[in-house]
Order: C-alpha cells, then sequence, then structure tokens
C-alpha cells in the first residue's frame, strides 16, 4: 500500500477519535490511487481502494481522480456531505475507475467520460439511465470544487476542465410516472434543450409545482376567455349577416367502409371510392371558406373574430398552411389543395370534418344554425376541455367532473345582482362524502372563466339540470401531430391567441412554460411506436408518451403547489410526548432519504427537532410520518420554486438588493428580456455574507421558531436555507465573492443584527 494511503489512513482514524486532522495535502495531477473507507451507509463492509492502471494512465484521469479523492476527505474527514455522499462515492466510482482502466480514453476524450461510462452502464450493467451513478458522481466533484484548498491548487485549464464534467448532460429518467405535471414534463427533458426545446430557463420552471401551476391556470384561464369571446363573436356577426347569405347545406357523405368490398382495404374500388371520398371533402371546405371569408367581408376585424378565423383554420388545416390559408382568407380569395412551403409540398386540409377540440366546420354551421333556433347555445370541445382542466386545478376528482350540473355551484351575487364570487360543492364518489373546493373569486382569469363558461353552458344560469361536461373523450387526449390535443395546444402557442395568453402571462409575473412546453411536444414530440430509432430509450431525441397529461396530474400538482396541504402546528402536537420512542421507530424510509438528500442545516434543524423536541407516541408513529413527509414536500416544493426562478446577476448596487442580495427593483433595463417571474440574485461578497449570517441565524434558533412560529419555519426559514445551500453546493458564486464573502461572515459575525427575533418571541 502506497504512503498515500497510509496518511490517508491516518486522517481518518483522527477524524474517528476527534483528534486534529493532517492537513489536506493533495497534490491534484498526482493522484493514482486512494482508499475509501468502511461506512455503514456504503455497500459492503469492507474499504474499497481505487486504482488507475500504473502505466497508462494519463495527466487528466489523474485530475478526476483527485477531485473525487479531495470529496472522500471531506465526506470522511471533515464531516461534509450526508451518508448518502458516502454511499455513492463507495458504490459508483469503483465501476468509474474499472471502466476508465479498461477502455483507457485518449486525454482529449476524458471531457465526454461521464457520457461514455453512462452509455456503458447502460448497454452492458442493463440498467435505467437514472441508475448509471453519473449525477451522484457530478455532485462529488461540485462538492470537491467548492472546496477552497482544493481548487486553489488547480490551474485555470483544470478547473475548466472539472468544471465543464459537472455539465454533462445527463440521459433522461426512464421512471418518470405520469402522476404530476412536473413528472409529465419531467420525462420530456428534452425539452431542456434550446435546438429542440424551449430552453434550460424556461424549463427549469417546470420542476416548480408553483410556477408550473401558476402559468397552468392563467394559461387555461385566458384560452377559455378568449375561445367563448371568439364563439359569441362568431354568432354576433351570424346575426347581422344571416340574411344576406345563402346557408351553407351540410356535408353529408360518408366515408366508405372496407367491409363492404371484397377485397378489403385491397379493393381498386374501395381505395377509388376513397379517393372521391377525400376529393368531396376538399372541395366542400373550399366552398366553406370562400363561403365564410364572404361573410367577413367588410367586417371590422376584431380580437375576438380574427382568434375565430385561427381556431377554425387550425381545426380544418395543416399546421404548416395556417399563414397561406389566413392571407387568402382575409382576401376573400379561393384556397388550393396543395402547396409549396420551404420547397416541399404541403397538403392544406386535413381529411377529417369532426374531430378537431376547436372550430371545426360542421361547429361553426351549428353556431349559424343557432342564431333563428330556440336549441341551446353550442359548446365547443375546447371550451369542454378547458373547463375540465380548470375543475381539475380545482381538485375536483376526474371521475366526478362529468357529473357536475349547476345545481352543484353557489353563486354568491352582491347588492346589483352581479356575481363575486363562485362556490363548488359535489359528492366525492370515492370518498362517499361530500367535498368542498376553494371558492373562486371573479374578478379573478379562472373566476372569469368559470363564470362565463356556467353562463353559456346553462343558458344564462337558467338551466340546472344539463351536465357540465358532456364529452368524456376530452378527458386525456392522445399525442401525435395531428391529435387533436396536439392541434389544441399548437393553437395555444401559434395563434393569435399567444400574444394575449403571453400578456396575462407577463402582467401576473408567470412565465409561459405550461403552454410553450406543450406546444413544442405536440409538434416535435416522437411516440414510440412511430419511432425509426432502434432503442427507443436511448436513440430517439425527442420522446413522447402515448398520451397528454391526464386529470389526476393536474390535481396532484395543484396540491403539491398549495402549503395549505400541511398544518405546521400538527407537527408541535409531538411535542408533549416523552423520549421513549426511539428515533428509528418513527424515522420513515421516505424521511430517512430526504434528510440524506437535503441540506446541511435542514438536516441539522429537522434531525435536532426528531432527536430532542418531537417524541411521539408509539401509537402515534404513522400519524408523524405523515406530518413529516408533508412537511418536507412544502419545504421542497418551495425551494424548488425558488431555483426554477433564480438568475445570478452582477453589477447591482447593494442598496437596491433586499436583506438576501435579493434584487428589489425588478425594472433595470438590462433586465426586460428574462422571464416576468425571474428573480435576480446578486454574486458578490455582501450577498455570501448575508446567506452564511441566515444559515448560522437559523442553526441558533430553529427551536425557538418552532415553538413560536412553526409556519415561519416550514414556510420561509427552512425553504430559504435549502435553496441557499443548494447555490453553495452547484458553485454559483464566483470564487472571488465566496471567499470574500466567508471572510467577512468570520470577521463581523458577532456584531450581525438578529434576523429573527419577531419569529423567536424575543421582540414583542
Amino acid at each position: 500500500m502506497g504512503n498515500e494511503l497510509i496518511t490517508q489512513q491516518n486522517m481518518h482514524d483522527e477524524f474517528n477519535i476527534h483528534h486534529n486532522i493532517t492537513p489536506f495535502n493533495i497534490e491534484p495531477t498526482k493522484v493514482t490511487q486512494f482508499k475509501i473507507p468502511s461506512h455503514r451507509s456504503c455497500c459492503g463492509s469492507s474499504a474499497i481502494v481505487v486504482k488507475l492502471d500504473e502505466v497508462k494512465n494519463s495527466y487528466k484521469s489523474r485530475l478526476i481522480l483527485s477531485a473525487f479523492s479531495t470529496a472522500s476527505y471531506l465526506l470522511f474527514c471533515s464531516g461534509k456531505g450526508s451518508n448518502s455522499h458516502m454511499s455513492h462515492l463507495s458504490s459508483y466510482l469503483p465501476k468509474l475507475v474499472a471502466f476508465m482502466n479498461e477502455h483507457r480514453l485518449e486525454e482529449q476524450d476524458l471531457i465526454n467520460v461521464f457520457t461514455k461510462f453512462e452509455s456503458y452502464r447502460v448497454n452492458n450493467d442493463k440498467v435505467k439511465p437514472q441508475s448509471t451513478g453519473v449525477k451522484e458522481l457530478i455532485g462529488l466533484i461540485n462538492l470537491s470544487l467548492s472546496y477552497r484548498n482544493f481548487y486553489e491548487r488547480l490551474n485555470l485549464s483544470d478547473y475548466n476542465f472539472l468544471d465543464k464534467l459537472t455539465k454533462t448532460h445527463i440521459a433522461r429518467s426512464t421512471d418518470a410516472v405520469q402522476k404530476t405535471l412536473s413528472n409529465y414534463f419531467g420525462y420530456h427533458s428534452w425539452l431542456g434543450r434550446k435546438d429542440l426545446g424551449v430552453g434550460h430557463q424556461l424549463y427549469q420552471r417546470a420542476g416548480s409545482a408553483t410556477a408550473l401551476m401558476a402559468s397552468f391556470k392563467i394559461t387555461m384561464s385566458t384560452a377559455l376567455i378568449e375561445i367563448l369571446g371568439a364563439k359569441n363573436a362568431l354568432i354576433d356577426l351570424f346575426k347581422i349577416k344571416r340574411n344576406d347569405f345563402e346557408e351553407l347545406p351540410v356535408f353529408t357523405a360518408s366515408r366508405p367502409s372496407k367491409l363492404k368490398y371484397d377485397d378489403g382495404a385491397k379493393s381498386a374500388e374501395y381505395k377509388k371510392a376513397v379517393a372521391n371520398y377525400k376529393k368531396e371533402v376538399i372541395n366542400y371546405k373550399q366552398k366553406f371558406f370562400l363561403w365564410l371569408s364572404l361573410i367577413y367581408q367588410s367586417t371590422e376585424l376584431t380580437l375576438e373574430l380574427e382568434l375565430a378565423i385561427d381556431a377554425i383554420i387550425f381545426a380544418e388545416c395543416s399546421a404548416e398552411a395556417y399563414g397561406y390559408v389566413k392571407k387568402q382568407f382575409k382576401n376573400h380569395k379561393a384556397i388550393s389543395q396543395q402547396i409549396k412551403v420551404d420547397e416541399r409540398r404541403v397538403t392544406v386540409f386535413n381529411q377529417q370534418l369532426d374531430s378537431s377540440l376547436l372550430f371545426n366546420i360542421n361547429f361553426v354551421l351549428s353556431l349559424y344554425n343557432f342564431v333563428k333556433s330556440a336549441n341551446p347555445k353550442p359548446i365547443s370541445r375546447a371550451e369542454e376541455y378547458i373547463f375540465i382542466n380548470l375543475m381539475s386545478y380545482q381538485t375536483v376528482a376526474g371521475s366526478d367532473i362529468f357529473k357536475l350540473t349547476l345545481k352543484n355551484f353557489k353563486l354568491f351575487r352582491n347588492q346589483k345582482g352581479k356575481i363575486y364570487s363562485i362556490g363548488c360543492d359535489y359528492f366525492k364518489t370515492r370518498a362517499n362524502r361530500e367535498h368542498t373546493v376553494d371558492y373562486i373569486d371573479t374578478r379573478t382569469l379562472l373566476g372569469e372563466a368559470v363564470k362565463k363558461y356556467l353562463e353559456d353552458k346553462t343558458d344564462g344560469f337558467k338551466d340546472k339540470e344539463i351536465r357540465l361536461v358532456l364529452q368524456r373523450d376530452s378527458l386525456q387526449p392522445k399525442s401525435g401531430r395531428h391529435s387533436s390535443g396536439s392541434v389544441f395546444y399548437s393553437f395555444l402557442s401559434n395563434s393569435t391567441l399567444n400574444e394575449v395568453i403571453c400578456n396575462q402571462l407577463a402582467k401576473n409575473e408567470a412565465s409561459p412554460v405550461f403552454h410553450k412546453c406543450m406546444g413544442i411536444i405536440c409538434s416535435k414530440g416522437i411516440k414510440k411506436e412511430n419511432s425509426a430509432t432502434g432503442d427507443f430509450n436511448t436513440e430517439c431525441k425527442t420522446p413522447t408518451v402515448t398520451r397528454l397529461f391526464s386529470q389526476q396530474a393536474v390535481k396532484n400538482s395543484r396540491i403539491h403547489s398549495d402549503s395549505k396541504s400541511f398544518d405546521p402546528r400538527k407537527l408541535f402536537n409531538f411535542h408533549s410526548h416523552s423520549s421513549s420512542t426511539e428515533q428509528k421507530d418513527y424515522l420513515s424510509e421516505y424521511n430517512e432519504e430526504y434528510q440524506n438528500n437535503c441540506g446541511q442545516i435542514t438536516r441539522l434543524v429537522m434531525h435536532d427537532l426528531q432527536l430532542n423536541v418531537l417524541h411521539p407516541s408509539k401509537q402515534e408513529i404513522a400519524f408523524f410520518n405523515q406530518q413529516y413527509e408533508r412537511a418536507s414536500e412544502v419545504v421542497t416544493e418551495r425551494r424548488n420554486d425558488v431555483l426554477a426562478r433564480l438568475k445570478i446577476v452582477t453589477g447591482i448596487d447593494e442598496s437596491e438588493t433586499d436583506s438576501l442580495g435579493v434584487v428589489s427593483n425588478h425594472k433595470n433595463s438590462f433586465l426586460k428580456n428574462d422571464l416576468p417571474d425571474t428573480i435576480y440574485l446578486v454574486d458578490s461578497p455582501e450577498t455570501v455574507l448575508k446567506m452564511k449570517h441566515y444559515l448560522s441565524q437559523l442553526e441558533k434558533y430553529h427551536r425557538q421558531m418552532f415553538e413560536h412560529s412553526p409556519e415561519f419555519l416550514f414556510y420561509e426559514a427552512l425553504p430559504t436555507a435549502e435553496w441557499i445551500e443548494k447555490l453553495f453546493v452547484e458553485r454559483k458564486f464566483s470564487n472571488t465573492s465566496v471567499e470574500k464573502g466567508e471572510e467577512y461572515f468570520h470577521r463581523f459575525k458577532n456584531k450581525l443584527p438578529s434576523l429573527f427575533a419577531v419569529n423567536t418571541g424575543v421582540a414583542k
């Protein structure tokens, strides 16, 4: 065993018996081997020696190993990191080193070592992409690069090499389950690519249930309001122009059935009949568009009427022909069957007549006929689909949405008879009881959308018996470029409606993450059955699933985004119990995993509360675990929401920042092109000082905070500590800011003011 292994063993022994530890003395370019000590969290009980090939190791392979050796020092000799980090080092590093020794990558190829290792593990070890260990190994290098005594020993080229390794693109997980909208978008990790998707800045919002559901609510509410407005504008137009034009007859031809022919689909007569049918459909659509364009003639083109045109074009024409058809329509000219787009022929019209969620021909004709009849006002499938999603957002179970009538809604009116609030009570089938959802203020977009839908569907709130949703096939549309759901989301992203939605999102400081991601998934996503690649999971660049997200996913995401699902004072109820119940009896597997993966301060706080403050009896263990899990979900969600929207900036005057270095004034001119929900944090020594002080104060006063203000602890303090620590772990600040900030903190920490006096009962 080499001298370095002996030195390392001595350091580990010194740490275990609390002696002064031999100083860190790793030479980055000379490390060829080191020992990972045994640990209860690691696989197996024996220590493991990882060693590069003695003959053919290279400069950069030694540099990589030195980063992991530093991580080992920090974990086993300095008390940094968690049990999970120790386990990751022991489990995955020996496999990586064995791979490097066996394949002996050239020096220039080592920048892609993680990509090659990931591919090797998937193909040879038959593990899933999320189980290769690459993500965990990157985290260990980040840990090393945040250690000053290590990165100061690196020259700029070596630091940049290791830093670039941490930016390796990781393959998407194959275990994503469609339980939430975030999971649905998480499956489509390619959305984070600029060349294929929406880019990292917007895509990371999908990881925050709070940011994603804000985008979802505003997008869907705005879409419903505008589609209802477009429909009613068409009705008003037909009322004015009805007597000026002959009624267009309804298309009555039906598609030929292959069952009527002896040779079925192979029959020449059948093929001829189908061709004639398609020709009739196209001719009819050409007549329809010309007929409708003449009705539009000499009419002021309002936003509502223009949106109605778009809804019709998207329903009846291919997406590539949208610009051409709209131009011909406005000029009242005939529309060709085929056109050239980018030097290729494009068929203008879709073959179906009645499959779209939007304003297909039959729906438009039903509006035309509604003007002279006493029939109920027609409701498009798009209106029903959006209403279903908004009710799911209100946490109504999917199967119960179809049972709703106006009787389930309470309309609260002011003295002038104007509806100002809407409530909803319904019988929850699975729970076998009545359930009340949140009341909706009609001054909000959500309230306005629901009110207008109810008004249209129930003939001005008169019909209390009619089911509010009839189209069960609107629940979860299929994916695929030409499916009804895909065309709908393409409409949201590419029609006149897109600008209206984006304006409302900006007004409410929310991002366009929902409808932009859906638009890209629907236009570029490839289903497994349509894939031409051999290995769909690893080779397809834009994989998607068979159907779009479910209403259950919407409901679950709303619950995750709403901290009302957790009451911190329920945890406080365990404060009075004796400490006879051991920690192992009530620390569930989920809670232990959460503690291992959260920030150091959060681990310390939760660990202290469990061991020294909260003592549930054995009869209360299950309920305690449930409350603890909800607490961790709230902390994690609030942390993720901030991290998804956070952007590090420089050049901002400290007077424009708050107590954590967050920019107070968002109207700086150079920030105009960013998303409206962006949070700006200044990269400066002062920010690092403020954050170190925040973590120190939380560590010191968390018990008092738990007793006097548990809501603040779980809703504000712990989530803030989590995102602060995440920034340090991922080295988001410059080395200069970190070094000077830590120096300032150690110099002035005894003179800094208390941050939590109000929340600890000190301030009266």
